[in-house]
Order: C-alpha cells, then sequence, then structure tokens
C-alpha cells in the first residue's frame, strides 16, 4: 500500500519507514499516514512519547480515524491514565523497558502489526544520540523478526544530519517531507 508523502508499506508486507518531518507539519503528517493505513485491516501498535493515550485518541476520533485493533504504549514521565489498551514505560529514557513492552505488544496480535512510533527524535532529549541509533536498529531488527511494518516519525530540527544519515542505514524507507507537505 503506497501512501500520501512517497511513504510505501508494501516491501513483501514489511517495510519499515523513517518518515523526517518538520515541526510545522508533525499533525498532519500523523494524521495522514494513520488515515491512510485506516481500513486496511491492521493491528496498530501506537507508541506515544510525548503525548498521553487520551490526547491521541481524542486526536484520532476527531479525524474520524478508527482501528478495529490498537494498543497504545506510553512513554511518559508524569501520571498513569486509566486508558484501556495502554501500556506504560516509566519515561522516555527507559529504552530497556521500553523495547520489552513492544516486543510484548508483537506477541498481542498474530499478523497485520503496524508499529507507529510517534517520535524517535523525542528520545534524543533524554539519551545518547549513540544510544538511541542503537536503539533503533535493535526495534527495527526485532520488527523483521515478527514481520511487522511500521512508521518512525522524527521532527527535522530536533535531529542533526549526522544521525538521520546513521538511522537512514537501519530502515527500509526514508521519507523527507518538505516544508510545504509534500516529499522531498
Amino acid at each position: 500500500m503506497a501512501l500520501k508523502n512517497g511513504l510505501d508499506f508494501n516491501n513483501n508486507g514489511n517495510s519499515i519507514n523513517l518518515v523526517v518531518a518538520p515541526a510545522n507539519k508533525y499533525l498532519k503528517i500523523n494524521i495522514d499516514i494513520l488515515s491512510g493505513l485506516m481500513n486496511k485491516d491492521l493491528k496498530l501498535i501506537y507508541l506515544t512519547t510525548n503525548k498521553s493515550c487520551e490526547v491521541i485518541s481524542s486526536t484520532l476520533e476527531k479525524n474520524k480515524i478508527k482501528f478495529n485493533d490498537i494498543l497504545f504504549i506510553e512513554t511518559k514521565e508524569h501520571g498513569i491514565s486509566g486508558k484501556p489498551h495502554c501500556l506504560f514505560v516509566q519515561s522516555p529514557e527507559a529504552l530497556t523497558d521500553m523495547s520489552i513492552a513492544i516486543c510484548q505488544t508483537f506477541q498481542v496480535f498474530n499478523k497485520n502489526k503496524f508499529l507507529f512510533f510517534d517520535t524517535l527524535s523525542s528520545l534524543f532529549v533524554y539519551n545518547d544520540p549513540k544510544v538511541v541509533v542503537r536503539f533503533a536498529n535493535f526495534l527495527v531488527h526485532k520488527m523483521r523478526q515478527h514481520h511487522v511494518r511500521g512508521a518512525f516519525i522524527c521532527i527535522k530540527k530536533e535531529i542533526d544530519e549526522k544521525v538521520i544519515s546513521q538511522l537512514s542505514q537501519v530502515f527500509d524507507n526514508v521519507v523527507e517531507i518538505g516544508e510545504n507537505g509534500g516529499a522531498k
């Protein structure tokens, strides 16, 4: 399935994409990707590093985006919600706990799994860039083992070009979104 902005999730059913977006297009890009994935019989695993499950759920509802099967993994330092289908990791710097939670969700769904990682760039605030690149490499390897497709969102201004270059070696497809919202 090819989506707007040059994203392609076919690649033998197992494409893992890095989407580098400008900060001013971040929400629109997320909405475009998720609305393009809707009605594809996907089991969505939504990892959020900077918003609560409630905020994400509300945004999805407001934009009429609905998935039959969705699990959230929330990584934030404050509060715990009562939202069903939401796992919590204590903070974005707890990468081991995050990887365990993600891999556990791979076991929940049998097929058609899709990981939406919102946003990988937030991890750079809490972790050394080399550690985040190794974490991404580990996670992409696990996704391939479990036949999980995905999209990892990065905010361009929050990551330097060297790190983007290192990350691009890990992913099947790298789509850089321009200021106008289209793929470069």
